[in-house]
């Protein structure tokens, strides 16, 4: 899978404030479908980037939130690791060849799709984040 450790850092000094009132179980909730929204534009960006054969890596490319022992919560957007039960690409992982596609070859040129999304939709992403988070909020305090 193309690896691309790009971080970002969000810090919603208003989000943050109405977060300290409600029960970390919610927080953490809130948080993380927040943090899932704003993958899922960088997942629908490649998507629509990623040059398409037999569309087998285009379907394949996933976002997933995750949260660490910690209490650190994170997306990954990449390529997922199934493998397609029929069709031409039946018991193949795109996962395989996803960062030939990326980076290119010796003797493929790169196809980049996942730097280019993540580039081009960092407002986006931010944007995407804050209104879900705030839209979590607004519903646990409604609660």
């Amino acid at each position: 899978m193309p690896s691309i450790n790009d971080k970002i850092v969000l810090n919603f000094r208003d989000v943050r404030r109405r977060l300290e009132d409600l029960p970390k179980k919610v927080v953490s909730k809130v948080v993380r479908r927040a943090v899932y929204a704003g993958a899922t534009v960088i997942r629908d960006a490649a998507r629509a980037k990623v040059p398409v054969d037999t569309g087998a890596l285009k379907r394949s490319i996933v976002a997933k939130a995750n949260t660490k022992k910690g209490g650190e919560i994170s997306a990954t957007v990449g390529v997922a690791r199934k493998k397609f039960a029929k069709g031409k690409r039946a018991g193949k992982s795109p996962r395989r060849y996803a960062h030939l596609v990326e980076f290119g070859s010796a003797n493929n040129p790169a196809q980049p799709f996942l730097r280019p999304a993540m580039d081009t939709k960092i407002d986006a992403v931010i944007e995407a984040t804050r209104k879900k988070m705030v839209e979590g909020i607004d519903a646990e305090t409604k609660r």
